[in-house]
This record gives C-alpha cells, structure tokens and sequence, in this order.
C-alpha cells in the first residue's frame, strides 16, 4: 500500500469520525423569541393548539394512539378518558371495581395540546404499571416512561 493509499484511508477515517463526533452532540434547547417563561408561553399566543377545541373523544384517541403505538393494543380497551377539574393534579387514573378504568385531565394545568399529550402518556404508563409495585411512580413505571420517550411518543408535544 502505498503512501497516498494510507493517507486517504486515514482521512476517511478522520472525516467519518468527525461525522459520528458531529452526530452525538446533543441538539441546544432553544428559547421562543426570549419573550415569556415556559408557562406564559404555553398560555399565550405562541401555540395555537390549545385545549378548549380537544373533546373527549380527542382524549380517548390519544390514549388509544398511545395503546397501539407504543404498547401494542395489550392496555385495556375500557378506558374512559375525560375532562375535569382536578384540585391537586394534571392527571387522575382510576381502576374501578367491575374493571373499567378512567384517565381524568384537569383543564386548568393542560392549556395546550402538548401538555394534554404528556399528560395522558403519564396516565398510560400509570395503567400498564398498575399494582405491580407499591410507588405509583416506582421503577416500573419511570422504565415505562422512559420506554415512551425513546420510542419517540414525545416527538412534536414536548
């Protein structure tokens, strides 16, 4: 091999290299025109999709997206998910006795799309975890979230 050969070599070494280093470094948080905090943005005029359109029929549809997507239809079908007023939380999941359950979504902390989105993947994992260990937000259900994220269940609502 020649002299030439072995320099070229190296230099696609180097370069894909370079492409894989490049690849890695994570994306920088940008902020929204520095104008507001996360929250008076969420609330103000930067996103359009607020929740006073979502029914709860949308409600149902994203847990029943979340089912196929991400857990494969093996979540219970008898779900009811629906609005509220909640006093101490976002979100409220409820087994009752003849085995149907309820996702409750406070209106007041979901002002957006997105947070309803977040919101009921929560309540989700809160279903597939359901008694299998003594923390609600134990190590089975933070794995379940962690699941979601990687699978991309976040993309385009966090």
């Amino acid at each position: 091999m020649t002299k030439l050969e072995k320099f070229i070599i190296a230099a696609w070494v180097l370069f894909l290299l370079f492409i894989i280093w490049a690849i890695s470094i994570p994306n920088a948080v940008q902020s929204v025109n520095n104008c507001c905090s996360s929250t008076e943005c969420a609330t103000q005029h930067h996103h359009a999709n607020k929740t006073k359109t979502l029914t709860n029929e949308n409600l149902r549809a994203w847990y029943v997206g979340f089912n196929e997507d991400y857990f494969f239809n093996r979540l219970p079908k008898n779900v009811e998910v629906h609005w509220s007023d909640l006093p101490t939380a976002e979100g409220e999941t409820i087994k009752h006795l003849d085995g149907s359950w309820s996702i409750i979504i406070d209106r007041a902390t979901n002002p957006t799309s997105g947070e309803v989105g977040m919101t009921i993947a929560h309540e989700t994992c809160h279903v597939a975890t359901w008694g299998q260990e003594e923390s609600v937000h134990g190590s089975k259900f933070q794995n379940c979230m962690v699941n979601l994220a990687t699978h991309g269940a976040f993309e385009g609502i966090w």
